[in-house]
């Protein structure tokens, strides 16, 4: 039914105050692990980060920043 859906690249849903129309950005892991190296991290990157999650979409998340290079507990 064109018209009445399309892509949605925010975490925010439409009709929220924070929520904003972005573009989609493709995964590249080889940038990431570029951009982290060139910001003095060659050898990625440990970070603590406190998420109070009830539906583990923040374990998704942060399995996507470990290939990267960015390891937290």
């Amino acid at each position: 039914m064109p018209g009445y859906a399309w892509p949605w690249y925010s975490p925010v849903p439409e009709g929220f105050v924070a929520a904003r129309r972005r573009t989609h950005i493709e995964h590249d892991l080889s940038k990431a692990k570029q951009l982290l190296s060139d910001a003095g991290y060659p050898n990625g990157l440990d970070v603590t980060m406190n998420v109070y999650d009830t539906r583990n979409c923040a374990r998704r998340g942060c399995e996507q920043l470990k290939q990267a290079g960015i390891r937290g507990d």
